[in-house]
This record gives C-alpha cells, structure tokens and sequence, in this order.
C-alpha cells in the first residue's frame, strides 16, 4: 500500500513538471523557427489553415531579402494565449462579418493596391475580383473569397467555407500596427504591401 501511496504523492510533480517541459520546449522551439518583428512579415488569417506552412513559403519567394528573413502564416486562434502577435501583424485575411470587430486593427490600404480595383461594401458584392471593401468613404480591404461564387485566392491552403458557419466572403486588410507599412508610427519600410501583392499574385 505505501508504494501505491508513495506514487499517488508523485502525481502532481508529475503533471506539473509535464507543464513546465510543454512551456520550455514550445520557447525552445519558438526561439529557434522565429524571429525578430522587423525581420519577418506575418500573415494572420481568420479562418482554418490547412497547410501554413505551404503557404508561408509560396509568400517568401518573392519577398526573402538581406532584411525579411521568413514570412509566417498563422490562424487567429495561434494567438489565443497572447493576443500582441495578432494586433501587430502586417496583414489580415477577415471573414466579412467579423470586419467591424477587427476593425481597429486595420490600416487604410494605400493606392497602389486600390487602384483599378471596383468599390464595394459590406452588402451583395458584384461578381468581380479583386473588390475594395470600403470603410466610411476609405478603402481597407481587397476580397480574396468571393462566397456567392465559391472562387478565392490560396484555395489549396485555405479552406475559405466552415461547415459551422455560413459561407461569406473574406478580405485581405493591413494592419494598423505593422512595422512593415511606412504610413503606421514606427514604420520601417512598405512590405506589408508586396506581402499583399504577394498573396494577391498566388492562384
């Protein structure tokens, strides 16, 4: 009976010390595969991800240089314990409907993604692609699944429908808080906007 009970006392060390090798190996691993703000652009995306991965690398082809050593994709739910990542990262994909709620994480795009780009608003969008999404008279966002049609950009990674949820479109936003945009305070350099003209380019 006391060998018994002798283990029965381990088991809280046990599960405690599980914890502190879960926490320690997700730092290691995180310091090792990650990198400084200023050097990475991010790409948080309100939906499921199926292959992130695939998809950062798709991105970082043409956007790699002597400053931007990695781009990382990431599902909203990847900042579910901290929330800064999410808040500054250069670009968004948002579901339509949750636009309003984000909103004040979303920098105004600058002209050159606007331009030839048809507006729309948050109501019936006509069948063109790319369409603006149009904020209080200043575009913010480019559609990159356009739900009535069922057609989006990076289909191969990004499931776009939710069983769960209704279908509806998505946009691709800035972020307010980016480092890589020149038109946010402390702003380094635009990547953010060749990040969107990258996404924009993929099939």
């Amino acid at each position: 009976m006391k060998p018994m009970k002798r283990l029965w006392n381990l088991i809280p060390a046990m599960i405690l010390w599980a914890m502190v090798s879960v926490f320690l190996w997700g730092w290691i691993f995180t310091f090792l595969t990650d990198t400084k703000p200023e050097n990475k652009l991010t790409l948080f995306i309100d939906a499921a991800v199926t292959d992130g991965t695939g998809l950062a690398v798709q991105l970082e082809e043409p956007l790699l240089d002597d400053t931007i050593s990695m781009v990382k994709v990431h599902p909203f739910t990847y900042a579910m314990l901290d929330s800064e990542p999410l808040r500054q990262s250069d670009a968004y994909i948002v579901r339509a409907s949750h636009v309003e709620e984000y909103r004040d994480w979303f920098a105004p795009l600058p002209e050159s993604l606007t331009t030839g780009s048809p507006e729309a608003s948050l109501e019936a969008q006509p069948a063109t692609s790319p369409d603006l999404l149009v904020l209080d008279g200043v575009p913010y966002g480019i559609r990159v699944y356009h739900a009535a049609t069922g057609t989006g950009i990076a289909q191969a990674f990004l499931p776009y429908q939710d069983p769960a949820l209704p279908d509806e479109d998505y946009y691709l936003m800035l972020g307010k808080a980016s480092l890589h945009l020149t038109a946010n305070p402390g702003g380094l350099d635009d990547r953010a906007i060749l990040l969107a003209e990258a996404f924009l380019n993929l099939p």
